[in-house]
């Protein structure tokens, strides 16, 4: 179901589907309320609504629905011009976090619900057409979206005109990461560490036989995997599934996604349930996969450094991003890759990231696009250093150590101004004093 709900929240006719469903729902309701007002009416109400006759009302309601159906289209011009300077500045990945803006949503919904909503109030029109009949509800409510519709044409050209700031796009980026990291270092992930004698078996088991497969039964990248769905399949059969590739990674049809214990007969129906519980896909997807995160913000860096856009302060931001994000990762607790049942028997193990992983895919890239850029460097080694005084875990202190050394060693190759290289020397020593204090 999750899945489910990020697929949608991807798409971008999902919210405007829904808001032309409503607009249509709404004309044939304010058709009845044409003809109960056009009977029943007096007094205070009148004023509310369309006092022209017949012919005004469908005048008004053609024109509302040839102009907004003109601005809609104007509008997808304009957003098909950002996406393509977003594909080209930020890269193509990026582009889905364009689609997810409801924003963008709301904007092309209003103006398509708008436009059905006169249509179909004036085929209701012409319907009921007699001497008397005056569609006034409807007419109203055509010229109440119409001043809805300017207010949102002025909210779309501001929000257009942010959207693609770089600041705009590392912002929504980042949060997009926070909020899966949060997700991913979750209270529950850390528990069920402490497994029981029965568990251990199992574990040397694994450890010492090659166990009994499950393949892939499509080609693509892992975007989610049901771990309720696995342990209550594994509980059910009273053994263990051990993952073999976690989500982001490709995998190729035929190729093991999860083994079970040496020995065990793998039932065709579990088979089949297994591989259901992993949804692949064509692309990578944030959904459950933290790195992918990580690597739209580096993205971002690289192709800002490139010579093409050279474009250091935008690298220097994403820079920061990624210190403030691995500040916090390092302080949280080791996820544990066991998962038991509600007794606290072990049925899953899965395949884990290490920090160190996380270290080099928010670095690396950087550090190699970034060595004739001294500014760059020197932040690099910044960002580094703040996080090495986040942290006294000896494997994160260790990989910060090299991605150091390598920055400088990289940096002090190319040709450098003395001033700068001082400044390189003092970042790097500043470094070396914080992993070691």
């Amino acid at each position: 179901m999750q899945h489910v709900k990020e697929r949608l929240k991807a798409s971008f006719w999902f919210i405007p589907a829904c808001m032309s469903l409503a607009a249509i729902g709404l004309a044939m309701y304010s058709g009845h309320l044409d003809i109960r007002v056009n009977v029943t009416s007096s007094g205070w109400l009148q004023s509310l609504l369309y006092k022209g006759g017949y012919k005004g009302a469908l005048t008004l309601l053609s024109t509302v629905a040839s102009s907004t159906i003109t601005i809609a289209g104007v509008i997808f011009s304009v957003t098909m011009v950002a996406l393509s300077l977003a594909s080209t500045q930020f890269g193509p990945r990026l582009l889905t976090n364009f689609m997810r803006d409801p924003g963008n949503q709301l904007v092309l919904g209003t103006f398509i619900s708008t436009f059905l909503f006169c249509l179909t109030a004036m085929g209701n029109s012409q319907r009921l057409e007699n001497e008397n009949f005056i569609p006034s509800v409807s007419a109203a409510f055509a010229l109440m979206a119409a001043v809805l519709c300017m207010g949102v044409l002025i909210y779309f050209i501001h929000h257009m005109s942010t959207s693609i700031r770089a600041e705009h796009v590392i912002n929504v980026v980042a949060i997009e990461l926070d909020e899966s990291m949060k997700n991913f270092f979750s209270p529950r992930r850390s528990a069920g560490s402490k497994i029981g004698s029965e568990s251990d078996a199992r574990l040397e088991e694994f450890n010492r036989k090659e166990g009994s497969p499950v393949p892939a039964h499509s080609t693509g990248y892992i975007q989610a995997i049901d771990e309720a769905d696995l342990i209550e399949a594994a509980d059910r059969e009273n053994t263990v599934v051990k993952l073999v590739l976690r989500p982001g990674h490709f995998v190729v049809e035929g190729f093991d996604l999860a083994v079970l214990p040496p020995g065990f007969h793998i039932a065709p129906r579990l088979k089949e349930e297994i591989q259901h519980c992993f949804v692949i896909g064509k692309e990578r997807t944030s959904e459950q996969d933290p790195e992918y995160g990580i690597y739209q913000l580096v993205e971002i860096a690289v192709r800002a450094l490139s010579p093409g856009i050279n474009d250091p302060f935008t690298a220097i931001g994403c820079l920061d991003r990624l210190c403030g994000l691995l500040c916090w990762i390092v302080r949280q607790p080791a996820i544990s890759k066991y998962r038991c049942n509600r007794q606290g028997t072990l049925r899953l193990i899965v395949a884990p990231i290490a920090t160190d992983n996380m270290l080099r895919a928010a670095f690396e890239q950087i550090r190699q696009a970034s060595t004739r850029m001294s500014s760059v460097s020197i932040r690099l080694l910044e960002c580094l250093n703040v996080i090495a005084l986040s942290t006294q875990n000896k494997e994160c202190l260790q990989s910060i150590r090299q991605q150091g050394e390598m920055t400088f060693q990289s940096s002090v190759a190319m040709p450098m101004q003395p001033g700068d290289l001082e400044d390189l020397k003092a970042r790097y020593q500043a470094l070396i004093a914080a992993i070691e204090r």
